[in-house]
């Protein structure tokens, strides 16, 4: 990942972290219906919160340090996403001691903004790596 590439991840990283935690704010000052979610994404494993979303911050920053090879925008647009979902959950685990979801399309568990650049960044650097212009080769 070149210098530009890093920059668009930070872009990335920052327009989430924002975007989630005025969403949030939004939801409360116009009285949205919210649940308060103590688990990961979309509510799963509550009893381990803060160790998934640790270590999902840690192996993302981590990740984000070493694969400095990777030149895709794709790749560098996925990392931000995924490291800003998890960076803006982080905050609200300390901050609120919890995450706060209001977003709820019908079926399955509330959600928020952060929870699904989480599982978007997570498409993008999957198909990135696996078919895209930054492909792993089998060695």
């Amino acid at each position: 990942m070149r210098l530009r590439g890093i920059g668009l991840s930070l872009a990335f990283l920052s327009l989430v972290v924002v975007a989630d935690q005025l969403s949030k704010w939004l939801a409360v000052w116009m009285d949205f219906g919210f649940t308060e979610n103590r688990g990961i994404a979309f509510g799963l494993f509550p009893s381990f919160d803060w160790v998934f979303l640790l270590a999902a911050v840690v192996l993302g920053l981590g990740w984000f340090l070493r694969v400095k090879k990777f030149s895709s925008p794709l790749t560098s647009v996925g990392l931000g996403l995924f490291i800003g979902g998890g960076s803006s959950n982080l905050v609200d685990r300390v901050v609120r001691g919890s995450v706060f979801d209001f977003l709820w399309i019908g079926i399955g568990p509330r959600f928020n903004l952060a929870d699904f650049a989480i599982t978007f960044g997570l498409a993008l650097l999957s198909w990135s790596i696996l078919v895209g212009k930054d492909r792993v080769k089998a060695q």
